[in-house]
């Protein structure tokens, strides 16, 4: 496992803290599964703009068919 390192305000420092405590977790916990929310919510909209476009580019196929 690899780590990142990244400055932030203290205010969201202690932000985290509190979460993570509040959470009974370590704030790397926290972090890596805000982390893998994000990438799994990413690729969730990604795939339904996509097969929004899909059905858009069916109707017009069948229109101009």
């Amino acid at each position: 496992m690899s780590s990142i390192t990244f400055k932030i305000d203290d205010k969201k420092k202690m932000l985290l803290e509190e979460t993570a405590k509040s959470l009974n977790v370590s704030v790397d916990e926290l972090m890596n599964e805000a982390l893998d929310n994000y990438m799994k919510e990413k690729e969730e909209r990604f795939q339904a703009a996509r097969a929004y476009v899909r059905e858009r580019y069916l109707e017009l196929y069948k229109r101009l068919a």
